[in-house]
């Protein structure tokens, strides 16, 4: 369907930075809309300790579509991750956090 600021719309321009949240039970699903390069530390505020109503612990992060091991802290300041060297969509990359 068409809508008033389509024009608009389409000059957005999104990056790795603009991130979208979705939840199911104790999954969360962390969208960013873009690709950092591989060995860019990632800060997922949303996690950060004055972000959240009450702490919350993490048990795996993995990065859909991938094997590679992910290495990931949660600090005060949010979850933080580390890129691995593996191949990954320009559009969009999305990681699934388990939490306890």
């Amino acid at each position: 369907g068409h809508f008033k600021n389509r024009e608009a719309f389409l000059k957005l321009k999104y990056s790795w930075k603009d991130v979208r949240y979705t939840s199911k039970e104790k999954i969360v699903y962390a969208t960013l809309l873009g690709s950092p390069d591989m060995g860019t530390s990632i800060d997922l505020v949303a996690f950060a300790a004055n972000s959240l109503p009450e702490p919350v612990e993490i048990n795996s992060v993995q990065l859909l579509g991938s094997e590679a091991p992910l290495e990931w802290t949660l600090s005060d300041e949010g979850l933080h991750i580390l890129i691995p060297d593996t191949d990954t969509n320009e559009m969009a990359i999305v990681f699934k956090i388990e939490t306890k």
